[in-house]
């Protein structure tokens, strides 16, 4: 008796369980290697976009062994939603690049023993090396906090543009389980508004890239492994926003070659699962790339020598 052979989109469903088995543990690890200092845009969205991909597997394959309409909206929903978090990971690397070093005000370094007790007494001496560390913890915190409000506000905007594409996206998917021509409609019009949406968003991004990579020579180091990164993970990126949009576009049509579930599987290796896989590689390497601090500049007391020094580690 001869076995059943697995068709196209179960082979998918497969190998995109087996792919994400292990970038699971690898995003949670870089969220704890890099997530003790903001933001953390960048790191955390990596997280959910795997465990998605990882449940998206089994449900593909769910789906051809037993289809039904709420396996279908299932895996509408999670291949549409699933790419969320690359957006946000990548807004998450413009806010890294906005990062300014803290610029010391006080000379880089500061013989405590050449104050002679007479004129600067042991509490003041004791007094100075607190304020040295008190600034010094404050530099872990000023990140990317030292932004114009302008920026803060222009990230703010873009935040909330995403979580309403988000629920745009969530809700097309959702509404396409009615099997009514008014609900396939308002299914189809919804995900392609929250697809546009994230076209531009994308576009946006890439633009203030551009912008950072025109001035990159004043970036941190960390923040130009980060850039460098961010760049080579936008044509693939923009492969899979595309194929997202000519999969709404030509919904209508039941010969498109662009449905996840049901479509030519090929294009649906090469235009979405693949450039997913590749963006997401190139981000958990870049921020392995990156000290865990990203070179923010710190102060070190240095009480053996007697000195206060200022340091700023390399990348």
């Amino acid at each position: 008796m001869d076995k059943q052979m697995l068709n196209p989109h179960e082979s998918l469903g497969i190998a995109q369980t087996i792919f994400y088995i292990p970038i699971v543990p690898a995003a949670i690890r870089l969220m704890r290697r890099n997530g003790q200092i903001r933001p953390r845009l960048a790191w955390w969205p990596l997280i959910p976009f795997s465990l998605i991909r990882l449940a998206g597997g089994p449900v593909t394959i769910a789906l051809e062994k037993s289809p039904s309409i709420g396996l279908y909206s299932a895996a509408i929903i999670l291949l549409n939603v699933g790419v969320v978090p690359l957006i946000i990971a990548t807004l998450g690397f413009v806010r890294i690049m906005q990062v300014h070093p803290y610029i010391l005000l006080y000379p880089p370094l500061v013989p405590l023993s050449s104050l002679s007790p007479l004129f600067a007494p042991r509490s003041t001496i004791k007094e100075r090396k607190e304020r040295y560390e008190r600034i010094s913890r404050a530099n872990l915190l000023l990140d990317n906090h030292t932004s114009p409000s302008r920026t803060r506000t222009l990230t703010a905007l873009m935040r909330g543009t995403i979580a309403a594409a988000i629920c745009l996206l969530a809700a097309g998917g959702g509404i396409s389980s009615l099997d009514t021509p008014f609900g396939m409609h308002l299914s189809r019009t919804l995900t392609l508004v929250g697809y546009i949406v994230f076209a531009v968003m994308h576009i946006v991004l890439i633009g203030i890239m551009g912008f950072y990579w025109r001035r990159r020579k004043t970036l941190l180091p960390s923040s130009r492994i980060v850039l460098r990164g961010g760049l080579l993970a936008s044509p693939f990126l923009i492969t899979r926003t595309i194929f997202g949009l000519l999969e709404v576009a030509l919904q209508d049509d039941s010969s498109s070659p662009f449905n996840p579930v049901v479509g030519n599987a090929v294009a649906f290796a090469l235009m979405a699962l693949l450039p997913e896989y590749v963006v997401v590689l190139v981000y958990l390497h870049t921020g392995f790339s990156v000290a865990p601090d990203r070179g923010v500049v710190r102060e070190v007391v240095e009480e053996e020598t007697g000195t206060i020094t200022c340091t700023q580690e390399a990348v």
